[in-house]
């Protein structure tokens, strides 16, 4: 299967119950009529987050602006040297979600990553996301991310997808791709992240569940709430100690 390079798309989010109200459990059923799991079943995801030394791009983020950008290093699975490593471009204007992204192995991406003029074959892609690196003078791994997540495919539609992402995770501190004691619960897990993916509009069933269920779409930002969670008061202590 070919690897997809470029994403353009809306991505919606919706918090969902699992313990006291069974959302998720009675979206599953609503789905299991339109929505098919996709192979890998329940698998984790884990992230590497590039940002400032003062978090300037996350910072940026959480103040809504009509367009923002984020870098990350990612990793399908259990972390293996010889894994498939992604090196996403995320972009977002106006709702609409766009993303690029290169691939390497998993031990050579970071020296890969900012090697801006010594790859053998340096696509567009590749000269976009050299160009968000050098916009900053101080990009490197900030923040660790991680999560388990279940994707589902429409029957009739590949360009409509939703994922659940349970138990996200995130680690401040020694930054790698591998999970460690120090990772931090950054959701609860009374509740499950639901994402809806689409180049057009909601179906039916889907609204007329979220309607019943009194389901409405939420901003939220892994990254975002580890920030606001772990990073920030620290952050703000840091300023006003300076001032």
């Amino acid at each position: 299967m070919a690897i997809q390079s470029f994403f353009k798309r809306y991505e919606l989010k919706y918090m969902l119950t699992m313990l006291t109200m069974p959302q998720y459990q009675e979206l599953c059923k609503v789905m299991d009529s339109h929505m098919v799991l996709d192979e890998f079943g329940r698998h984790k995801i884990s992230n590497i987050y590039f940002d400032t030394h003062d978090y300037s791009i996350i910072r940026t983020s959480i103040e809504k602006p009509r367009y923002k950008e984020k870098l990350r290093l990612r990793i399908y699975g259990e972390p293996d040297d010889e894994a498939t490593a992604y090196v996403e471009l995320k972009k977002k204007y106006n709702g609409v979600v766009y993303k690029r992204r290169v691939t390497y192995k998993q031990e050579e991406a970071l020296v890969k990553l900012y090697a801006t003029g010594n790859d053998e074959e340096v696509t567009q892609i590749k000269k976009e996301i050299n160009y968000f690196i050098s916009t900053y003078d101080d990009l490197m791994p900030r923040v660790y991310l991680s999560y388990e997540r279940e994707a589902y495919y429409c029957f009739d539609n590949d360009t409509f997808r939703m994922t659940f992402d349970f138990n996200i995770k995130t680690r401040m501190n020694n930054i790698s791709l591998y999970s460690s004691a120090e990772d931090l619960d950054v959701l609860s897990d009374e509740y499950v992240l639901l994402e809806v993916k689409t180049v057009e509009g909601l179906p039916f069933w889907l609204l007329e569940f979220m309607k019943q269920n009194q389901v409405y779409k939420r901003s939220f930002s892994k990254y975002g709430t580890a920030f606001n969670k772990f990073i920030l008061p620290t952050f703000v202590q840091d300023l006003e100690r300076r001032a």
